[in-house]
């Protein structure tokens, strides 16, 4: 199965409750899907999704970032320039992309080089300042985001000053993330920081054959290094926008 028949199957589950009504969660975990994609994506990549009734919107990622974005309701082809293109994919995001999503009953997938060569003086719009547009003013974390990592790991370490100080899970588990600590995870603390007053996500690695993703979530001094299944990463994530997990609410 490829990568994008994995993310069309996880888009199906999350929408395959909807029976057409705006269902705000559900729409919750398609953005955190879609910015997990925007995160990993390095080389210019169109994502085009489709809903039901054969309605797109197009969305151009390169460099871990939004450069445009085009479907109903947006005027014109959502580029413009500096910190303009920023505020303008934002409000194109939060607006009519995310009313697109609410009303859609089926929601699908499709993604490959973009057909236009990419001019390289776009800027566009970073995942974070799309999360923290989601997340709207003040709306800081409820509840300690490294608690909440490890309890939706399948197994987890609590890491402070870079020493490990709680394990949790399976113990097979358990050792391979001893052995990843012992291997390096002080210099990644050095690295992704987790000292703001922020909560930080990192993705190690990607769903592995096994269907567990290696992600470390930081906060205040503090760190998870978790094994978690693919389906958690929408919310690792939300954890990191200081929202409450998906699957906390449900």
């Amino acid at each position: 199965m490829s990568d994008l028949d994995r993310l069309n199957n996880k888009l199906a589950k999350l929408k395959g409750n909807d029976e057409g009504y705006v269902v705000a969660g559900v729409t919750e975990g398609i953005v955190s899907v879609l910015l997990t994609e925007i995160e990993e994506t390095i080389l210019p990549r169109e994502m085009v999704l489709t809903n039901e009734r054969g309605e797109r919107f197009v969305l151009i990622v390169t460099g871990r970032r939004l450069l445009a974005l085009d479907g109903p309701g947006v005027e014109g082809p959502g580029q413009a320039d500096g910190d303009d293109a920023a505020a303008r994919i934002v409000a194109d995001f939060i607006g009519p992309f995310r009313a697109f999503l609410d009303h859609a009953r089926e929601i699908g997938m499709d993604a490959g080089r973009p057909p236009i060569r990419i001019d390289p003086t776009m800027i566009g719009c970073s995942v974070e300042t799309l999360a923290a547009a989601l997340a709207g003013p003040d709306n800081g974390p409820s509840a300690d985001p490294v608690d909440a990592a490890l309890d939706l790991a399948l197994a987890g370490l609590r890491l402070a000053g870079g020493e490990i100080v709680g394990r949790s899970g399976a113990a097979d588990l358990v050792a391979r993330l001893d052995a990843f600590a012992a291997a390096g995870a002080a210099r990644l603390a050095q690295v992704a920081g987790g000292e703001a007053d922020a909560p930080s996500c990192l993705f190690l690695s990607g769903a592995g054959q096994q269907g567990m993703l290696l992600a470390r979530v930081a906060f205040r001094g503090e760190a998870a290094l978790v094994l978690a299944s693919a389906e958690a990463s929408g919310d690792l994530i939300a954890l990191c926008r200081g929202e409450r997990p998906a699957t906390a609410a449900s």
